[in-house]
Formats: C-alpha cells, sequence, structure tokens
C-alpha cells in the first residue's frame, strides 16, 4: 500500500468517526486507553505486537463521588504459537477475563472466554490479521439495596419500610437467568516496515493500525427475567491507531475509536508524543505524554512508561458534560500493565514481528 492510499485509508475512518457521533454512553465493557485493551477493542489485534507473550491488566474507577462508583477489571493473556517458523504469517491464541461492577445494586458482570487470530504478511510493509473471541458471560446484583417509592417518607430514605417488591425480586433472582455466550470477530490492517536491516529506523517507528470489529455477533438474550424478551445489541467497533517519526527522540502519533451498539455511542479522539530517553544504566526508557477527548463527556490526559518489559499506564477523565453537576468535573481513574517477553529465534529462521 503506498502512501497516498494509505492517508486515504486513514482519513476515510477518521471522517466516518465524527460523523457517527451522538448519545456517549456505552453498554460493553470500555476504557480511555483503548488501546491498551485489544481484546476489548478487536480480536483481530491478538497478536500485532512485538515479542511472543503478552500479558496486559486494566484496572478502571469511574464517578467515585456519585456516590456508587463504577470499578472495571481486566487481564488478557496472549500468545504467539511458533512464530519462528513463520514465514507469511502466524497463529496467536489468547484468553480473557473482565469483572464490572456498578450501581447501587452492584450490578456484577463477568466475562471470561478465549480468541485465536492469525497474522499473514500481504506485501513488505503491510500485515493483514484477523480474530476470533468467544465469551461467557455472568451477571448478577444485591437485591438487599433495592430502594423504590415505598421506602421514602417525603424527602427521606428509610431503609426500615418495606419495599413491597418481593415478587419481583424473587423472579428475578430466581426464575431469571443473565448468563449468556457471546461471539465476536475482528479485522486490523497494519503498515509497518519491520526489516531490521534498514538502518534508518524512521520506517519501524512509524506504524498505523486500522480495524473494526463486531461484539455480540450472535445477540445474546441477556435479561434476568426470561419472560421478557431482551437481547444484547451487536457493538460495532472501528478506529485507527498511528505513530510516526518526528525526530530522532520524538515520535506524533493520533488515535481514534468510535464504539456504536444500539442507540448508545462512543467517540474518542486523541494525540500523543513518545519521547525516547535513557538512564544512568544506559537502559532504554519510552515517555508518552498524551491527551484525548471522548466526544461530549470528558477530556482524558494520559501518561505511560516503557521500561525494558513492561509498560506502565495512567489516565483521568475530567468530566465536561452536562452530569459534572453531580461529577464536579472528577470522572475516572485508569491504570494499565503490559508486561512483554519475546523469544529468542535461531539466525536462520525468519519471523514475522511487528514492532508495537
Amino acid at each position: 500500500m503506498n502512501e497516498r492510499i494509505f492517508k486515504s485509508y486513514f482519513i476515510f475512518w477518521f471522517t466516518c468517526l465524527l460523523f457517527m457521533t451522538g448519545n456517549l454512553k456505552a453498554q460493553d465493557i470500555h476504557y480511555s486507553m483503548f488501546n491498551r485493551s485489544s481484546m476489548n477493542l478487536n480480536p483481530g489485534l491478538i497478536g500485532v505486537f512485538a515479542g511472543d507473550v503478552r500479558i496486559t491488566g486494566n484496572y478502571r474507577q469511574q464517578w467515585k463521588n456519585v456516590p456508587v462508583d463504577y470499578k472495571t477489571f481486566t487481564t488478557t493473556l496472549e500468545y504467539k504459537i511458533a512464530p519462528c517458523a513463520a514465514k507469511d504469517g502466524f497463529f496467536t491464541i489468547g484468553a480473557y477475563f473482565n469483572n464490572d461492577e456498578a450501581g447501587d445494586l452492584a450490578l456484577r458482570t463477568n466475562q471470561i472466554g478465549g480468541a485465536v487470530s492469525y497474522l499473514h504478511s500481504i506485501g513488505s510493509k503491510s500485515y493483514l490479521s484477523g480474530g476470533l473471541q468467544l465469551g461467557g458471560s455472568f451477571r448478577k446484583f444485591d437485591a438487599q439495596n433495592i430502594r423504590v417509592d415505598a421506602q421514602y417518607l417525603g424527602d427521606r430514605f428509610n431503609a426500615g419500610l418495606p419495599h413491597q417488591e418481593n415478587a419481583l425480586i424473587d423472579q428475578l433472582t430466581q426464575e431469571g437467568d443473565a448468563n449468556f455466550l457471546s461471539l465476536a470477530a475482528g479485522i486490523n490492517y497494519r503498515y509497518q516496515n519491520t526489516d531490521r536491516k534498514n538502518e534508518d529506523d524512521r520506517g519501524r517507528r512509524t506504524r498505523v493500525d486500522i480495524g473494526g470489529a463486531i461484539y455480540h455477533f450472535n445477540q445474546p438474550h441477556n435479561n434476568f427475567n426470561d419472560a421478557t424478551n431482551g437481547t444484547l445489541s451487536r457493538r460495532f467497533s472501528l478506529y485507527g491507531i498511528s505513530s510516526f517519526k518526528l525526530l530522532p527522540d520524538i515520535d506524533l502519533g493520533f488515535l481514534i475509536s468510535g464504539q456504536f451498539q444500539g442507540p448508545y455511542q462512543e467517540v474518542v479522539v486523541g494525540g500523543n508524543g513518545r519521547f525516547y530517553l535513557e538512564n544512568k544504566q544506559n537502559v532504554p526508557l519510552n515517555l508518552l505524554l498524551g491527551l484525548s477527548y471522548r466526544v461530549g463527556d470528558a477530556l482524558i490526559p494520559n501518561i505511560s512508561l516503557d521500561y525494558r518489559n513492561f509498560s506502565f499506564g495512567f489516565s483521568y477523565d475530567f468530566n465536561v458534560s452536562k452530569f459534572d453537576v453531580t461529577t464536579n468535573s472528577i470522572g475516572g481513574a485508569e491504570f494499565s500493565v503490559i508486561y512483554t517477553l519475546a523469544k529468542v529465534c535461531p539466525v536462520e529462521a525468519h519471523k514475522i514481528c511487528p514492532i508495537y
């Protein structure tokens, strides 16, 4: 793919996402640093990293003073199958676990599943990967914290008053079943020169990922009450993530993501600068400083530090929507840790390994 075509693709995706903004709340688990949670962004991104094994952990605490906060935790594992022996492509298998808790009733969702992807070289600087993901979701809530109108005297809540909703609670907790299986699929295109023999590292440090995925492809039934016919809407995930060598020690990056699920939409745009540093022991350090904007909702400054096999990330949401009357502009803190392990291949082996 030449530079002109590549730029056309990037502008196309960017324009599409900007015009598809609307209500900015998503039903699914989501992170502000979406590029650091690949399995929640696109199964096709599995295996698109430098190394052989990648372990990722994400944690997000949102709206702590609402007064009930929302907590999300994710851990994932990706393992490339025999990449040293690969000539034109390789498989990657993965596993993930998501935990999400929200609201007064502590609505908790646990998701666990696996994924597989295949990355194939389609040119000297182009790689195409596709992935499938299958997992189970298990949902429950704490009915003891339910509050209804019958428990209020004027504007005061009295927990000692009966809520008169025993029949409904029994139906939801005993007859209902909120467990379901969900299928996701996606593709990703990477543009990057991975030839390490090239003395100029501009090509290796300039990289772009463009892709899309569909989650809940099977539209599973997700209601607690079997008597109601409710299905989980498909989530369409589109994104573009890029980084360009600007100076010998500085890269400039841009990223955009759009999540569309039923009536809910979320668009995040941002930019960052990556600085290549060294400590006193001459060990390379990469420092990234960025700023993103969730359209109509929040400003998100973020920082990450790469040291040896570890990458540490932190971001914070400053709420700028009408909801800031309640939040006082305080959104949520987010943490991310990524550990990558690379194996040494034989000299004669040809290994496809995009630099991430």
